[in-house]
């Protein structure tokens, strides 16, 4: 519970307090990540569901007005080796 809470502060503070920013970096282990996704998306602080993080997944969240977004999840393609 306690962990779930303080996703929701980091949450809180950057919605309250970066209102007109158009990029934050959040940067963080896949359990807080998780609880993060949770929280904007106000879905109950149950361990019946989770996100999953791979090592260096990114996340698009974005707000418009009062809508929440998620414009991708775990994207890795920074992480394919490519031959030419």
């Amino acid at each position: 519970m306690e962990f779930r809470f303080r996703a929701e502060r980091v949450l809180n503070k950057l919605l309250s307090d970066y209102p007109g920013c158009s990029r934050i970096a959040v940067v963080s282990h896949g359990g807080l990540i998780s609880n993060f996704l949770k929280s904007f998306l106000k879905q109950p602080n149950t361990s019946e569901f989770g996100y999953w993080t791979g090592d260096t997944g990114m996340h698009l969240l974005e707000v418009r007005d009062s809508l929440r977004l998620l414009k991708f999840l775990n994207k890795q393609e920074h992480l394919l080796f490519k031959l030419n």
